[in-house]
């Protein structure tokens, strides 16, 4: 559908790692998945492809077609969401209605909740 704007990008290291390590991991044969809440109301995609995957202008393809899953996809995000992908290997050959099958797939889970900071687990 025209006019969808995109997903606004996670631009950090810093935000990455934290996706990364507190976040909720889905795997899928063509990437990993790092669901994590943010504070900011607003759902952001990240977006990583190792050089392992191919050449550049293969990854850059990858690139955007995972974006345009995702920005296709949002109505069904919840707000407030960091998304970070990880593509692997078997994304190289992908093509966009099995790219798009397996995000809806992935994303059907249940997103994560809160999880309270590690000082406070009520450890004695």
């Amino acid at each position: 559908m025209r006019g969808e704007r995109p997903l606004p990008s996670i631009r950090s290291d810093r935000d990455f790692e934290r996706a990364r390590s507190e976040g909720k991991k889905i795997v899928r044969p063509s990437f990993t998945l790092f669901l994590r809440r943010n504070d900011l109301g607003v759902t952001r995609l990240g977006v990583r492809v190792s050089r392992k995957i191919g050449q550049a202008a293969g990854r850059n393809r990858l690139r955007r077609l995972l974006r345009e899953v995702f920005r296709r996809s949002q109505d069904a995000l919840p707000q407030g969401l960091d998304i970070v992908v990880l593509a692997r290997k078997g994304l190289g050959d992908a093509n966009y209605s099995s790219l798009e099958g397996e995000v809806r797939e992935a994303l059907s889970e249940r997103p994560p909740r809160n999880r309270p900071s590690s000082g406070s687990r009520g450890r004695n």
